[in-house]
């Protein structure tokens, strides 16, 4: 195993797959409170938040599968090490159907504080492009197994966070301007 820098590579995913349990018991204990502290909900959100706690979950199992495999199964076989399990490409398209889920259900907001404004629709376009550039890297993924060619789609996991980000921070300031709009509008 001379070859291979475990540290730097597995030794990160198994720290990944630590913070990965301890934010999905964080997201467990959030959606028991939400549900708790909220039960005249709609039956439409309630079931928003269980699929955003399955998938994250799969997401997790996912995890958890893949570092079994690489530091268990496939235990000093180098070449083993060296490709990619399908369990990746799965968890690439879970996470961006995760952050679709969740930024529609923020642009459901901005769509409601605008008034149904075109901003809404232009963000929504942004946020499925993001889906598709997710699926396209999950594609390339799964067709070139080697682990080192991951290396090659860095300018597309680039963009995708660096678009993904930026549709969030957007998102995030568009409904502070309109929540404080809002709330100059009410009187104390």
């Amino acid at each position: 195993m001379s070859s291979l820098n475990m540290d730097e590579t597995y030794g990160s995913l198994l720290i990944g797959a630590f913070f990965a349990i301890f934010l999905q018991g964080m997201l467990t204990v959030q959606a028991y409170i939400y549900y708790e502290s909220f039960p005249t909900d709609s039956k439409k959100l309630k079931s928003l938040v269980a699929v955003i706690w399955v998938l994250d979950l799969a997401h997790l199992i996912f995890i958890c599968h893949a570092v079994y495999h690489y530091l268990i199964n496939s235990w000093g076989k180098d070449a083993a090490l060296l490709q990619s399990t399908e369990d990746f490409d799965i968890l690439v398209v879970l996470v961006g159907t995760v952050i679709v889920l969740c930024q529609g259900f923020f642009l459901r907001r901005i769509r409601t504080f605008s008034g149904n404004n075109w901003l809404a629709g232009l963000l929504a376009l942004a946020c499925l492009a993001i889906l598709g550039l997710d699926t396209l890297i999950a594609v390339k993924l799964s067709i070139n197994k080697s682990v080192t060619s991951f290396s090659s789609l860095g300018e597309a996991t680039i963009i995708l966070s660096s678009t993904g980000a930026g549709v969030d921070l957007l998102m995030a300031g568009i409904l502070v301007w309109y929540l404080r709009k809002e709330r100059q509008s009410l009187e104390r």
